[in-house]
């Protein structure tokens, strides 16, 4: 049999590519493009308010316009809460408004930006650095910041609420950046013990 070709074409692009590892590259690439251009559709509420069909509302904050495909798509728990509410769609006045607290109870406390963080990534599949405003650290210049309590807790919100989302894959991400700096904050660091000459 002869080998398989493959051809790609990037959707604002004119390039065209038929080698294996060439189109590896462009898939990839046009993946790149894809998870930007999702991301955009978060990032830019003003510029793509025409499609958003819902909004979330946190307490003190602005309410974050959401797109209910992209979410129904990326997270199980969404796609019921969204299903539920259509098929209830007579009942309350803002139907296109859900409330924090309906998505992730009043039992822990879920802020801005680690709400923002975990729907940037349903419609990226990335993940940005921490933001500095929510894990601002009291340590004057010496903190790594990788273990100090506003990052931790911070970084705990984000664990619940991706955990609430059944996000297996930022879920899983988020313990293992809480655990390693717990684990290595809880190991005693202990001198070497010197040998007698």
């Amino acid at each position: 049999m002869d080998s398989q070709v493959t051809a790609v074409a990037l959707s604002d692009s004119d390039s065209f590519s038929v080698d294996g590892a060439d189109a590896a590259d462009a898939d990839l690439q046009a993946l790149r493009r894809l998870s930007d251009n999702l991301a955009a559709a978060f990032r830019c509420p003003d510029d793509f308010a025409f499609l958003a069909d819902a909004r979330i509302a946190v307490p003190g904050a602005p309410d974050l316009r959401v797109h209910r495909c992209v979410l129904c798509a990326r997270s199980p728990f969404l796609r019921d809460l969204f299903a539920r509410r259509a098929a209830g769609a007579g009942e309350g006045k803002d139907k296109d408004k859900v409330e924090l607290r309906e998505l992730l109870g009043e039992e822990v406390e879920v802020g801005y930006e680690a709400l923002h963080l975990v729907l940037e990534y349903l419609y990226s599949g990335r993940v940005g650095a921490l933001p500095k405003a929510a894990c601002l650290c009291v340590d004057e210049g010496g903190c790594a910041h990788v273990g100090c309590r506003p990052a931790v807790a911070f970084m705990a919100q984000v664990l619940f609420a991706a955990s609430t989302f059944e996000v297996g894959e930022l879920t899983s991400l988020f313990q293992v950046r809480i655990h390693l700096p717990l684990t290595s904050r809880l190991t005693p660091r202990v001198p070497p013990k010197r040998m007698p000459p």
